[in-house]
């Protein structure tokens, strides 16, 4: 079979439809978990939530998917008053995407899907499910600078390489899930730059701009219409 090559020209190339950019991408995500969560540093109320996280939503009115556990939406409505743009839940989506026709078991996977292809994630640090949207930004090939988590002590976790192990197996995901996928080879790094590697000795909390992920993010609208270019060839 032969070997699929897609390149940047490719991406740059390829006409992209005009949708609606709710619904396609043009979004960041929260993980925000609330019922049993036992670790209580870990636990935030809604204005907590707004301050640890308010310099990473830079664009005007960005809408903000909020995957959660929390039956009671009012609680983010500290939240609300303090951001320029929308929250958007799960089920503000049932309606228009039919999705009370599917079995309800698969809710919590179609929320990890969408929470995973936000510009910018955030997630609660000490949750398996933050850490398998996590997991899942890392197939997609998305950088590791624009994952974060609520927790300001932990905040910046994902930005630095850690080997399995040398952390809690559980409060975190481990790059090598997404970096090892093929078992051939050991892996103990992966190819982003480092920021002691770009000249200007950037700390690790300092945010990084926006545009590498929405160019990104542009492509991979691309890929569909690229993959039936190629598929006719």
């Amino acid at each position: 079979m032969p070997r699929l090559e897609i390149t940047t020209k490719d991406l740059l190339e390829t006409p992209t439809a005009d949708l609606d950019p709710e619904l396609v991408g043009g979004y960041s995500s929260l993980h925000v978990r609330r019922g049993d969560l036992q670790f209580k540093e870990a636990r935030l109320n809604a204005s907590e939530w707004y301050e640890n996280t308010k310099e990473l939503w830079r664009k005007p009115k960005e809408i903000l998917y909020v995957a959660t556990d929390e039956s009671d939406k009012t609680f983010f409505d500290d939240f609300r008053k303090q951001h320029s743009g929308r929250l958007r839940f799960f089920d503000d989506y049932k309606a228009l995407a039919n999705l009370d026709k599917i079995d309800q078991t698969l809710y919590g996977m179609i929320d990890t899907v969408v929470a995973s292809r936000g510009s910018i994630f955030v997630g609660t640090w000490f949750s398996t499910f933050s850490g398998y949207i996590v997991r899942l930004r890392g197939y997609f090939g998305m950088s590791k600078y624009f994952t974060y988590y609520s927790y300001l002590e932990r905040k910046f976790f994902m930005h630095e390489w850690m080997d399995v192990g040398a952390g809690s197996m559980y409060a975190r995901e481990y790059p090598t899930a997404w970096t090892g996928i093929d078992g051939d080879v050991f892996v103990d790094n992966d190819k982003e730059t480092q920021r002691k590697d770009s000249g200007s000795l950037t700390p690790r909390d300092t945010i990084f701009p926006r545009l590498a992920m929405e160019k990104l993010k542009e492509g991979m609208l691309k890929l569909p219409t690229m993959l039936k270019r190629y598929k006719k060839k």
